[in-house]
């Protein structure tokens, strides 16, 4: 990056970046933590002598952050106050997002991911939003944010996953999909499906947990 402009230029289009992580065999694995991360590369976490002389310290570029989720090397972090930003800890580099329309909810999920077909990186918020009355839950809502780093922008749904509640708080991405486990209650926490989002459709979907051998079938809703 600081030897020549026209290297610097190479390795930032995003032909190379593409490359690059096709023919990109040193995976790295990444430790979140709540002032410092630790990463080291995948080998060695099979290797107890060498993860101890590898595992590196990073610090994230804001304080007291937590760990949203990763794609292709890129971290999306946030912390606190509300401050988020996308993280590329191999080059030290970062963008901080624009404030975000998503509020304080007694119970918030998280996601991140890549959508290859359009080249872009999404992270989601859901906020879970209710009143109590004599104990009792009720006017559950549901509000999904979405972040688009190509679009630079926010936007809101809502009506979305009603009466379903997600139990890990970030979503794991594979191939392109969000997973949350999930119940069917607020204070629920026994896992009664597996619920996706395409992060390039936007679309949701879901897949019952079987029980005792039985088949489930897969259904899917908008």
């Amino acid at each position: 990056m600081s030897v020549s402009k026209s290297w610097h230029q190479l390795i930032s289009s995003p032909h190379f970046v593409k490359t690059h992580l096709k023919l990109n065999g040193n995976h790295r694995v990444v430790f979140p933590g709540s002032e410092k991360y630790k990463f080291c590369s995948l080998p060695h976490l099979f290797n107890e002598e060498q993860l101890t002389q590898e595992l590196l310290h990073i610090d994230p570029p804001t304080l007291s952050s937590f760990f949203v989720g990763s794609a292709n090397g890129l971290i999306f972090i946030c912390n606190h106050e509300r401050e988020m930003c996308i993280w590329n800890p191999t080059i030290s580099k970062s963008m901080k997002l624009l404030n975000s329309p998503w509020g304080t909810s007694f119970n918030t999920k998280y996601g991140f991911g890549y959508d290859d077909s359009h080249d872009d990186y999404k992270a989601l918020f859901i906020d879970h939003y209710h009143a109590f009355n004599n104990g009792e839950v009720y006017n559950v809502r549901i509000v999904v944010t979405i972040y688009s780093l190509r679009n630079d922008s926010w936007k809101t749904l809502h009506d979305q996953l009603q009466g379903i509640f997600l139990i890990n708080h970030s979503g794991k991405f594979v191939n392109r999909m969000l997973y949350w486990i999930a119940s069917t209650g607020i204070d629920d926490d026994d896992a009664r499906n597996i619920i996706s989002f395409d992060v390039a459709n936007e679309t949701w979907g879901s897949l019952e947990i079987p029980i005792r051998g039985e088949d489930h079938l897969i259904s899917n809703w908008e």
